[in-house]
């Protein structure tokens, strides 16, 4: 009898184990689910939030090279003015703009100079304490040399500050091939130009620099071939790229200090060369699929501006939400589906239950019928809970006595409305068996 038992509560543990193993797979399929979503909608707010914020750091630098850049048309405004002025008259009006301006390396004045007037303009610059000025240009091993004889110079007349740009002075623009393209793109358009990367003259930080040129006229010219002939010298901002951007991102406080930035011109793509770059070792362990780019217009050049988040700064702005939501959801899936199994097993047993009551029943009404199938006297003794409405039901028209301890009036109204002829309340007396005689002789 233990085996069959024992097997019946395996299979049933074995269904309902399933069922519940089942839910909770359900469950969990859908929390990665959610999991994986919240993660997503999280990584789209953190990549916009990146590239609104890269564009404000993009826009920062713009704004401050633009600033810088306005130092030169100053320039350009105030010699035009009055292109002969003095050496003190140049540096009291450009000292302040240094000074506000720590990125600008230096402002300098070069005019045109053609060679019939090359040696009377040394010595009147030699004379102006000075006594070490010529005309310069750097021979093959970068050392300075006196400018080789050409139609006209555009050598560095005024320079400020002097001291520690002292041997720029009187260095001819016109013979370096990148000073050189600035100078005649900006004479030929009329326009601020600036030039490609270029190393000082006698720089010991070899920092890239650029020359942002502005040119200055001696009467109106409408085209080219008129400017080339009306050109009377340049004015000059030289600037360290690396400082602008450093200040761009003091200024900024827009909270990029674990951004990879670079800026490359457009011109230099192929040669992969840098402006400026901030964490550069970073660069290749960024997120690569997430990357902020921007052309920057800077006085006639194309500069492009990317911007690269690292991993220090995605765990930095990463939160655990998707793991909320993952762990929950398993602990609800979990929650459910030991329910199920408890209300699976509950009613199994409730089944179980009715099963062996029903059993219980059965046999009860058989042995009923069995005792009204043989009972040689028509009475039967026994309470009146529905037993005498199913043998009255199957057909037994004998008599019946309820006898019940039972002793109210409506005690024995409900006897009678059951089905019983007689009703006998206990304890019963001497006098039973004489009562009993009494109902079979039909008293």
């Amino acid at each position: 009898m233990k085996a069959p038992a024992i097997r019946a509560f395996h299979a049933l543990f074995a269904r309902n184990g399933l069922m519940a193993v089942a839910v909770f797979l359900v469950g969990a399929v859908i929390s990665f689910s959610a999991m994986r979503f919240t993660d997503q909608i999280q990584e789209r707010g953190l990549r916009s939030e990146f590239l609104h914020l890269a564009g404000l750091h993009a826009a920062s630098f713009e704004r401050e090279i633009e600033v810088n850049l306005e130092a030169s048309r100053d320039l350009q405004r105030f010699l035009q003015a009055d292109p002969a002025i003095s050496r003190d008259q140049f540096k009291r009006y450009v000292s302040p703009m240094l000074r506000q301006l720590a990125s600008i390396h230096a402002l300098e004045w070069a005019r045109r100079m053609r060679h019939t007037e090359r040696a009377d303009f040394e010595t009147r610059v030699r004379a102006d304490n000075l006594p070490e000025f010529r005309i310069s240009e750097r021979d093959s091993l970068g050392q300075l040399v006196p400018a080789a004889r050409r139609d006209e110079y555009f050598p560095i007349q005024y320079l400020t500050p002097l001291e520690e740009n002292r041997a720029a002075l009187g260095f001819d623009l016109a013979s370096d091939p990148l000073r050189r393209a600035a100078l005649e793109q900006a004479r030929d358009s009329g326009k601020l130009v600036a030039s490609a990367p270029v190393f000082l003259v006698r720089d010991a930080t070899r920092k890239p620099s650029i020359l942002v040129v502005a040119p200055l006229y001696d009467r109106p010219a409408l085209d080219p071939a008129q400017r080339r002939d009306a050109i009377q010298g340049f004015a000059l901002g030289v600037y360290h790229l690396n400082d602008i951007f450093q200040d761009a991102m003091q200024k900024s406080h827009l909270g990029l200090a674990d951004v990879s930035l670079r800026i490359r011109e457009v011109a230099a793509l192929e040669r992969d060369e840098l402006l400026f770059a901030h964490l550069p070792r970073e660069w290749d362990k960024s997120l690569a699929g997430l990357e902020y780019r921007r052309n920057l217009k800077v006085a006639g050049r194309d500069w492009i501006f990317s911007a690269r988040p690292t991993r220090t700064y995605l765990a930095t702005q990463q939160e655990s939400v998707p793991w909320f939501v993952l762990l929950a959801g398993l602990a609800i899936s979990a929650v459910l589906a030991a329910y199920l199994a408890h209300m699976l097993n509950r009613h199994q047993t409730i089944r179980n239950q009715v099963r062996d009551r029903t059993r219980e029943l059965a046999a009860s009404e058989s042995r009923n019928r069995a005792v009204v199938d043989t009972a040689v006297n028509p009475i039967i003794t026994m309470d009146e809970r529905g037993t005498v409405r199913r043998l009255r039901e199957q057909g037994y028209n004998g008599k019946i006595a309820a006898v019940t301890a039972s002793a109210m009036s409506q005690d024995s109204q409900k006897a009678i409305a059951a089905g019983c002829n007689h009703y006998i309340s206990k304890p019963v007396g001497e006098d039973f068996e004489q009562r009993v005689a009494d109902i079979l002789a039909g008293a």
